[in-house]
């Protein structure tokens, strides 16, 4: 649907009075590229769609303050760009707190003693990384922690993808030598998925 350029401070005026029809042709004009725009940053079709549900709410609720002089869209895209971000920040406090939950069921799963010795044996790891060369505790650390691959890790540290692969097999042989030292070898299984 289109609407003139000179109509929209009439429906406007007309919208600012409560008058629903105004709304639902200012509503029909506009939804999709809100859609498009809200999808553009969510890129998920559920949450878009009450985002958008909200931002329309909010045009309703706030007619009284529009101003009929100024034009439409660039407040609906702000109303629409600030709802989709806190819809982002939403999601990501309840990734977050599912996360929290779920680390927390897996502690609670756990029996005290094998809990205490995974816990021993992540320090244990990470005393024998901490002492590996800077180099080694690099590759090791892009690799591992931040589960780049070989590849990937040689191209981000310049070198060779045989040097990456070479200090690897170092890297995971001192800390199963560290473990085996340290009497801790035995959990070092478990330990490997969880850090």
């Amino acid at each position: 649907m289109q609407i003139v350029h000179h109509q929209l401070p009439a429906l406007i005026a007309r919208l600012k009075n409560g008058d629903q029809s105004a709304f639902a042709v200012l509503y029909q004009v506009h939804v999709e590229q809100v859609y498009a725009y809200v999808f553009s940053i969510l890129k998920i079709r559920s949450l878009t769609d009450d985002v958008v549900q909200d931002v329309f709410l909010k045009i309703w609720s706030a007619s009284a303050l529009l101003d009929e002089n100024r034009p439409l869209k660039p407040y609906l895209f702000a109303v629409a760009r600030n709802k989709a971000l806190n819809a982002l920040r939403k999601l990501a406090r309840e990734q977050q707190l599912t996360d929290s939950i779920a680390e927390t069921a897996m502690d609670l799963s756990e029996n005290g003693e094998t809990g205490l010795l995974r816990k021993e044996t992540a320090a244990i790891i990470k005393l024998a990384i901490a002492e590996m060369p800077e180099k080694r505790r690099m590759i090791y650390d892009l690799c591992h922690q931040e589960g780049h691959s070989y590849k990937q890790t040689a191209d981000k540290l310049g070198i060779k993808y045989s040097t990456v692969n070479t200090q690897m097999v170092r890297a995971l042989k001192h800390i199963k030598d560290y473990l085996a030292k340290s009497g801790a070898l035995l959990f070092s299984f478990v330990i490997f998925f969880f850090i």
